[in-house]
């Protein structure tokens, strides 16, 4: 076992000098340089260029920033804070990475600080909470945050005949739709009413939960639930309307998941898909490279709420920065936190279409979505209204205290994947789903004494709810 500790600690010391020979150097002799660890996005450069004018102006004295990109990797910015190695700042996604980070220590808690200057999670939308936000304490805080909604081509309504969903519509009303969208296209290719779209926030839609109100079991194999997966897996298997798994693949484009999709879409080949304002930023490049060979541009979109079941829900996410516990610059890095929350950051990440700006004052107009571009002709959707409305309404990502997310997440995605696959129904998908969770649960308590004390308080409260809600439903009879 002492070779195995040496194993690792020799490993920890040699990782940790390769970071510290791959980290960006300061070429500006005495002023504090941030390394911020994301991704090499090209908005990248003007947010940087902001914060260094906005820490000018805000604290009088000259600060630094670099990417780098190339440590874009959980395992590497764990061993490297953890060594003293690591960036100041580094982008993480959803609270099932929050919840990693939090586990492995490198994390800094910044919850004082961002109450006392102004970064708080009472600025950011409610529903994006979870993100940045574990056991009441804060750690970061959101770059960009999103909500799916959904696109559609309006010419390929146009020449269906079709008009424009007005945005409260059920899925029932949706077949209707989309019967007259799919099928031959004038080309004769085949074309497909909608691409994509999430069953989990379906699911939802029809009232079901995935954990018990305390998160001491899963509850994902509801009745609600089963009806609309059946529904989501109808889509493909009764109606036609969506592309099945082997399908979509025939469509596929190289560029990774979030570009391939995006361009599958931009071959009008699908009058609908579920997805965030970010995907503007690939139409209004394709949009502008037409312009300048002088043609029109390819694009005329409108944007929706999603068809429901009767209530409205919508699912979000974040995209957040947190502070290595390690960084020798946390003043500076709590700075550009404050940096994140402040009109600048927002108004730009609102101009560049970089989804949605974090910070609830600072993202909406009169009209919708504040300082958004002068949208290109057909890509005025962008900017609508209906963005900052579900935004809005985006319900917090259900998390149990006795399960990481990540699992929970991991999970969800093989077992939806048995169904696109039409390896399992959906009634046998959420069964087993169900099970596999709860068994995890019961494994997790039994390991951890203070979190089974936990589970058995938890279990009591959700017992006298129980015997609440038997009580008052004898009552009104």
């Amino acid at each position: 076992m002492k070779w195995v500790f040496l194993s690792v600690f020799v490993i920890a010391v040699l990782m940790s000098g390769v970071a510290n020979m791959t980290l960006p150097r300061d070429d500006k002799l005495g002023v504090p340089t941030l390394v911020w660890v994301t991704d090499d996005n090209p908005a990248r450069q003007e947010q940087m260029q902001l914060f260094r004018q906005w820490h000018r102006e805000h604290y009088g004295e000259e600060v630094d920033i670099r990417i780098d990109p190339s440590n874009y990797d959980r395992g590497k910015i764990v061993v490297q804070s953890l060594s003293g190695a690591g960036p100041d700042v580094f982008d993480y996604y959803g609270a099932s990475q929050l919840e990693r980070y939090v586990a492995s220590g490198i994390l800094l808690d910044v919850t004082e600080v961002a109450r006392d200057k102004g970064f708080s999670k009472e600025v950011v939308w409610e529903g994006i909470w979870p993100n940045f936000v574990s056991e009441g304490r804060q750690y970061g805080f959101p770059d960009n945050v999103n909500v799916e909604l959904i696109l559609y081509h309006k010419d390929m309504f146009d020449r269906a005949g079709v008009p424009y969903p007005d945005g409260d519509w059920t899925w029932e009303e949706f077949i209707e739709v989309a019967r007259k969208l799919a099928g031959a296209s004038p080309d004769a290719r085949r074309q497909y009413a909608l691409l994509r779209v999430e069953p989990s926030m379906m699911m939802r839609q029809n009232g079901a939960r995935m954990f018990s109100p305390e998160g001491t079991r899963c509850t994902w194999n509801s009745p609600e639930a089963v009806e609309a997966l059946e529904f989501y897996h109808n889509l493909r298997a009764k109606h036609h309307v969506m592309p099945t798994a082997a399908e979509l693949e025939s469509h596929a484009t190289a560029g990774g998941w979030g570009v391939g999709q995006i361009n599958i879409f931009a071959t009008k080949r699908f009058a609908m898909t579920q997805a965030g304002r970010w995907w503007f930023v690939g139409f209004e490049r394709d949009a502008r490279q037409m312009i300048a060979h002088g043609k029109k541009p390819p694009f005329d979109l409108g944007v929706v709420e999603p068809p429901h079941f009767g209530r409205h829900y919508y699912t979000g996410g974040a995209r957040c920065t947190g502070i290595s516990r390690t960084s020798r610059n946390r003043k500076y890095a709590l700075r550009f936190l404050e940096y994140l929350a402040s009109k600048p950051f927002n108004r730009q990440i609102n101009r560049t279409y970089d989804a949605i700006a974090p910070v609830v004052e600072h993202c909406t107009g009169p009209t919708g979505i504040a300082d958004g571009p002068e949208p290109i002709e057909g890509l005025e959707a962008a900017d609508s209204k209906v963005w900052a409305d579900a935004m809005a309404e985006v319900k917090p990502e259900e998390i149990s205290p006795f399960i990481p997310p990540y699992r929970v997440e991991k999970l969800w995605r093989e077992h939806k994947e048995l169904l696109d696959a039409d390896a399992a129904t959906a009634e046998e998908v959420l069964e087993e789903f169900a099970q596999l969770v709860d068994d995890e649960i019961r494994r997790n308590v039994e390991r951890d004494p203070d979190l089974k004390q936990r589970y058995k308080k938890a279990m009591r409260k959700e017992e006298r709810q129980t015997v609440g809600l038997l009580a008052q439903s004898v009552g009104g009879r």
